[in-house]
């Protein structure tokens, strides 16, 4: 992408995130506009719901098509290859960030799993010394 090339999403991009986030198209389509929202993060949670809706279809369809088959459908719908398509939907693209307890610092949800909610820095402080 060139510098000062700002991305948008589509009119069909922006629908899909008003119903899955609850804000008013409006308020996407403004924001969208202005270059405020960070396209890719959204295509990539749009996709991983396109994902879930068409497996759902599936699973009523009795094994008619399997996750290959959308693989390709979305891979098409969104002009990326099957690789990166596959990357976005089974990664936790559309995971939650999280946050340390104690000082803020942006952490992994296994490291906030694993240590209460709290960063390696500030766990290690509660240590007990020997």
């Amino acid at each position: 992408m060139e510098l000062g090339v700002t991305e948008i999403l589509r009119e069909k991009d922006l629908l899909k995130a008003s119903a899955i986030f609850e804000i008013p198209i409006d308020t996407l389509k403004r924001m969208n506009e202005q270059g405020l929202l960070n396209v890719s993060r959204i295509r990539g949670i749009v996709m991983r719901q396109d994902f879930l809706n068409y497996k759902r279809h599936i699973s009523k369809s009795k094994g008619k098509f399997g996750e290959s088959e959308i693989l390709v459908a979305l891979s098409k719908e969104y002009g990326l290859s099957i690789y990166h398509v596959r990357n976005i939907v089974y990664r936790n693209y559309n995971g939650k960030m999280c946050f340390c307890k104690m000082c803020g610092v942006r952490i992994s949800i296994s490291t906030a799993k694993r240590t209460g909610g709290v960063c390696t820095r500030c766990n290690a402080e509660s240590l007990p010394q020997y």
